[in-house]
C-alpha cells in the first residue's frame, strides 16, 4: 500500500487517462474522473494522481460547478487531456490547457458532430493516427447504444 486514499475518491465507475509529455520527465501522471467512494457516494471530482518516491500525490483538479462528471470520459488527444462530459445541451468536450488542472469548455469547431448520438459512460480510446474513437454507451433514454464512432478534432479552433 502507498497511502490512504481520501473519503471522496472514487473506487469504482470511474474513467481514467494517462498523461504523459514526452518533452518533460515531470508530466507523468493519471486523471481519474467520476465514480462513486467507498462508501458509494457520488464523486464529481477530477483527480490528478502522480507518483512521488513511495507514495501518490492526489491533487484536486479545478472544474466547473455545474457539470456532472458521472458518465463522463477522460482521453488524451493531441498531447492534452479532454474531457467527454453529457449535459443538457448534449454532448460538450472540455479541454485542459495545463495537463488537468484546469478545465474549460473546447471551442465550437472541437464538437461532435450533429448526427452524434448522445450517450454517457462511452469507452472513448486515442491512436497512433490520432483518431479518436467511441464505443458504445448509455443513451439519454437509459438504453445501450451499440455502435463505434471514428473522428478527429479540428486543430484551428478559436476557443
Amino acid at each position: 500500500m502507498m497511502n490512504d486514499l481520501p473519503a471522496m475518491f472514487p473506487l469504482s465507475g470511474f474513467s481514467a487517462t494517462p498523461v504523459e509529455d514526452p518533452a518533460s520527465y515531470s508530466i507523468k501522471y493519471l486523471l481519474l474522473t467520476g465514480g462513486t467512494t467507498a462508501d458509494h457516494a457520488i464523486s464529481n471530482e477530477i483527480w490528478i494522481l502522480q507518483k512521488d518516491n513511495e507514495q501518490i500525490s492526489l491533487i484536486h483538479a479545478s472544474v466547473p460547478a455545474s457539470l456532472n462528471l458521472q458518465g463522463s470520459r477522460l482521453f488524451y488527444y493531441d498531447s492534452k487531456p479532454y474531457l467527454m462530459v453529457l449535459t443538457s445541451e448534449g454532448n460538450r468536450l472540455y479541454i485542459s490547457d495545463n495537463f488537468g488542472l484546469e478545465w474549460k469548455q473546447t471551442g465550437e469547431n472541437q464538437s461532435f458532430p450533429q448526427e452524434f448520438r448522445v450517450r454517457s459512460n462511452a469507452s472513448v480510446f486515442t491512436d497512433s493516427e490520432n483518431y479518436i474513437w467511441i464505443f458504445g454507451g448509455i443513451s439519454s433514454e437509459q438504453a445501450q447504444i451499440t455502435d463505434a464512432w471514428r473522428g478527429r478534432l479540428n486543430k484551428f479552433t478559436g476557443m
